[in-house]
């Protein structure tokens, strides 16, 4: 059994707009996360995407400098603590025995989004 957060942009607390940008996924001794890597992923519904970009960056790199077994602490630290921009859901469960493989599913159930040329 795997366990999963959610990653959201959440541009104005106040209003219920938010748009998923991430997912952590955490086996039991490895974990592994993939966010969006350009601000036309994330649609616009206000706030500075460039900047949050950014953020998700730095965010990312956190995590993957952790052991496997110390980001699911991490994450839910982090779920607790983010009220601004970046808003962590809380952990959820999916079947599977491998980290990449359930990480790649989700991101593409959950997140990613069909390029819609205009």
């Amino acid at each position: 059994m795997l366990q999963y957060w959610t990653i959201r942009y959440v541009p104005d607390p106040v209003r219920v707009d938010t748009v998923g940008v991430g997912l952590v996924v955490v086996g039991t001794t490895e974990a592994a996360s993939r966010f969006v890597t350009s601000v036309s992923e994330i649609p616009d519904i206000g706030g500075d995407r460039e900047s949050f970009l950014v953020a998700i960056e730095g965010f990312q790199k956190e995590i993957n400098a952790l052991p496997g077994t110390d980001v699911a602490p991490f994450m839910e630290r982090v779920r607790r603590q983010s009220y601004n921009t970046l808003q962590v859901d809380a952990p959820r469960f999916a079947a599977g025995a491998e980290v990449e493989a359930a990480l790649d599913d989700l991101y593409m159930r959950m997140i990613a989004r069909p390029l819609i040329l205009e």
